[in-house]
C-alpha cells in the first residue's frame, strides 16, 4: 500500500489560479490562526487570553465545511474524510463536517451529457440518461440510465474539468501540509510526506473509472461464495475511463436504522456481517474496500429461501428477513501486502489473549 507519487502538481496537467488563490488564503489564514492561539499566548503573560481550542476549531471547521461546499472537488473528500476520525477530532467538529456527505452540489446535466458523447464519438451505448441525480460526489455524478439493449443501468460520470479542480486542490493541500511540517510535535506524530503521497495517490488513481470498474469484477468474485455480500455488476460496453455503467442496485442505507427495522432486517445482524466481511477483506482476501461510508453501503431484502444459484444459504441472521449487503464505489481500494497482513493477525492474536508483550511485538 505505498504510494509511488508526490502531491506535486504534474507538469503537463494545468491549474486554476484563481481557485488555487482562494484555497491559499484559506490555508494561510487557519495557519496564521493556529500560531497566534496555540503558539503565542501559550506564553504564561498571554496565556490568560487563550479561548477555548474545541470553539475556536468549530469556528474553522464550518468556515471549512462552506468553503467545501462552494467548490467541491478534493475539499469535500478530506472533510468526508476528517469526519469519520473521531480518535484525532472533537465530535462536535467530526459532526459539523460530517454535513458534506450530503452536500455536494451536481454538475449540471448538459456538462454531463457531453463528457458522454466524448466518451463514445462512434454513438451512444445509452439509449436514455436521466437528469435525475442519484447521487453527487465530489469527484463524479450518478445518473439512472438505459442501455441500448434496454437494460436498466446507472452511469457514473466523472465532473466536467475535474481533473483541472484536482490538481489545484492537490497543489493547496500540498501548501498545507508544508505548513504542518512547521510544527516539531506534528511532524514527531504524522509522516507527512507520506501522507502528502497517499492523498496524491488516492485522489488521482480514483480519476480512472475503468480501474474502478476492475476493482469491482474483482471484488464481486472473490465474494462469489458468499450470497450474503455483493457488488454491482459491471456493463463494459458502455463503460471507459471517464464513464463507468453498472446495475442499479439502490437499496437501502446501512445506517438508516428505521429503515430496516420496517423492512425487517435486524440491524445487529448487519452489523456483524459487515465486520466478518472487514476482517475477511483484510485477513483472507487482502483486498480491502477503503471507502466504506454510508453512502457506499446498502442493505437489500432478499426472499426466503435465498435461490439455490445465489452461492448457498445465507449465514443465520437470527432474527429478521434475509439480507445482502452490497458494497458500492471501488474507487478506493487497498491491497494488504503479506508482512503487514501476518503483522496484524499478531496483533488480533495478541489482543484477544491479552498478551501484552506479543502485542507490541506484532506493532
Amino acid at each position: 500500500m505505498t504510494p509511488t507519487t508526490s502531491l506535486s502538481t504534474p507538469p503537463s496537467t494545468a491549474r486554476d489560479p484563481r481557485r488555487y488563490r482562494k484555497l491559499r488564503r484559506f490555508v494561510l489564514r487557519t495557519f496564521v490562526h493556529a500560531f497566534w492561539w496555540d503558539v503565542i499566548l501559550t506564553f504564561p503573560p498571554l496565556a490568560p487570553l487563550r479561548r477555548s481550542p474545541s470553539e475556536r476549531w468549530l469556528v474553522i471547521a464550518r468556515r471549512y465545511r462552506g468553503l467545501a461546499s462552494e467548490m467541491g472537488g478534493v475539499l469535500i473528500k478530506i472533510g468526508q474524510f476528517l469526519s469519520t476520525r473521531v480518535d484525532i477530532l472533537p465530535a462536535a467538529i467530526a459532526a459539523e463536517l460530517a454535513g458534506l456527505q450530503d452536500e455536494v452540489p451536481p454538475a449540471p446535466f448538459a456538462a454531463i451529457e457531453k463528457r458522454i458523447a466524448e466518451e463514445f464519438p462512434g454513438g451512444s451505448p445509452f439509449s436514455e440518461v436521466s437528469s435525475q441525480v442519484l447521487g453527487a460526489a465530489s469527484l463524479a455524478q450518478v445518473h439512472p440510465a438505459t442501455l441500448a439493449d434496454g437494460r436498466a443501468a446507472v452511469v457514473k460520470v466523472l465532473r466536467p474539468g475535474i481533473e483541472i479542480l484536482v490538481e489545484t486542490d492537490l497543489a493547496a493541500a500540498a501548501l498545507a501540509i508544508r505548513l504542518l511540517g512547521a510544527s516539531r510535535k506534528i511532524r514527531r506524530r504524522v509522516d507527512l510526506e507520506r501522507l502528502a503521497r497517499e492523498i496524491s495517490t488516492t485522489t488521482r488513481a480514483e480519476l480512472d473509472l475503468s480501474a474502478e470498474a476492475d476493482n469491482a469484477e474483482r471484488f464481486a468474485e472473490l465474494f462469489a461464495d458468499d450470497p450474503g455480500i455483493g457488488a454491482p455488476r459491471i456493463f463494459r460496453e458502455a463503460s471507459s475511463r471517464r464513464v463507468l455503467a453498472a446495475e442499479n442496485v439502490t437499496a437501502i442505507k446501512v445506517n438508516d436504522r428505521a429503515g430496516l427495522i420496517a423492512a425487517g432486517i435486524d440491524p445487529a445482524a448487519v452489523a456483524r456481517r459487515l465486520f466478518r466481511s472487514t476482517m475477511r477483506q483484510i485477513f483472507e482476501l487482502s483486498f480491502v474496500h477503503a471507502d466504506p461510508h454510508p453512502g457506499n453501503l446498502f442493505i437489500r431484502p432478499l426472499p426466503a429461501p435465498e435461490p439455490e444459484d445465489a452461492g448457498g444459504p445465507l449465514p443465520e441472521t437470527e432474527t429478521g428477513v434475509p439480507f445482502r449487503i452490497i458494497y458500492i464505489d471501488f474507487g478506493m481500494m487497498a491491497t494488504v501486502p503479506p508482512h503487514l497482513r501476518g503483522a496484524l493477525r499478531e496483533y488480533a492474536i495478541a489482543l484477544g489473549t491479552r498478551d501484552a508483550a506479543r502485542l507490541v511485538q506484532s506493532y
